[in-house]
C-alpha cells in the first residue's frame, strides 16, 4: 500500500536529512530512533552551532500520514516538514 511507512523510504529520507543538516547546521552528534504503538520519534542531536539549534525531534505516524517536526526554528521545520512529506510519499 502506498500510504504505508516502510523501513526503505524512513531510512532514506533520514540520510537525506542528516546530509542536509551536516551542510547547513554543523555536525550531527547522534541520532535515535524510537519505535512506539502508534509512532516513531526520531530525535537528532547537533553539535554546537551557529543557529543554536541543538535537537531536532521528528514524530511520524504509523502510516506515515502526520508527520510533526520541533527544531525551534519555523523556517526549519517548515522545510524538513516539507522534504520528509516529499520523500515518504515516494514515486
Amino acid at each position: 500500500m502506498p500510504g504505508l511507512l516502510n523501513e526503505d523510504r524512513l531510512t532514506q529520507a533520514l540520510s537525506r536529512i542528516i546530509q542536509i543538516l551536516n551542510n547547513e547546521y554543523g555536525k550531527v552528534a547522534y541520532t535515535l530512533i524510537k519505535k512506539g504503538v502508534k509512532n516513531i520519534t526520531i530525535i537528532i542531536k547537533l553539535e554546537k552551532n551557529i543557529s543554536d539549534i541543538r535537537t531536532v525531534k521528528i514524530k511520524v505516524s504509523g502510516d506515515g500520514s502526520k508527520i510533526r517536526v520541533y527544531t525551534g526554528a519555523t523556517s526549519l521545520d517548515l522545510r524538513l516538514k516539507r522534504l520528509l512529506m516529499e520523500l515518504m510519499k515516494g514515486d
